[in-house]
């Protein structure tokens, strides 16, 4: 079963706090709100680190959400 993990950062950087999130709760799918103060692409360094299944961002965003799919190496 998938795990997913939808948060409104409003515009708040929680890198960290993320990471830490959906590596304990083992997250396949992240939705974001309001993910203006987070940089996708140090997220994505952040949350693939030593991880075997690495997470990707679809380019074809809906305007608002930023999706994140977890996807095997």
């Amino acid at each position: 079963m998938a795990t997913f993990l939808f948060w409104n950062l409003r515009k708040k950087n929680l890198t960290h706090d993320l990471v830490t999130l959906c590596h304990e709760n083992k997250v396949d799918v992240i939705i974001l709100a309001e993910s203006e103060g987070i940089e996708k692409t140090v997220l994505l360094e952040a949350v693939n680190q030593g991880q075997l299944t690495k997470f990707f961002n679809p380019s074809n965003q809906l305007s608002g959400l930023s999706f994140f799919f977890k996807y095997p190496a």
